[in-house]
């Protein structure tokens, strides 16, 4: 999705698609999830496109050892790949290039 520049202030409409596009960008595009057992956690976001960006951080200790990082993207996906382990490991979320 490509947001255009406001050349003129005057169009109303434009600058109605321009300012939706940005607060779509930016409003729900964090969160949490408590990883599996295994090595793969998938989660559904409907936020996600397969160009989206997505960053993770531990939000506890477990999930902060939990080695864990994003690979792959989707459409309203992203799998989160990690070392297996006890279940309680939760880690944060962040998407950039939201769809």
């Amino acid at each position: 999705m490509r947001i255009n520049s406001i050349s003129n202030i005057d169009d109303k409409s434009n600058l109605r698609t321009t300012l939706n596009l940005v607060i779509r960008q930016v409003s729900d595009t964090t969160g949490e999830v408590t990883l599996g057992t295994g090595t793969t956690t998938v989660v559904t976001n409907p936020k996600i496109s397969p160009q989206s960006f997505v960053l993770v951080q531990g939000k506890n200790a477990t999930g902060n050892s939990a080695g864990a990082y994003v690979s792959s993207t989707g459409t309203g996906t992203f799998t989160i790949t990690h070392v297996a382990g006890a279940a309680g490991r939760v880690v944060g979320f962040a998407v950039i290039g939201a769809a």
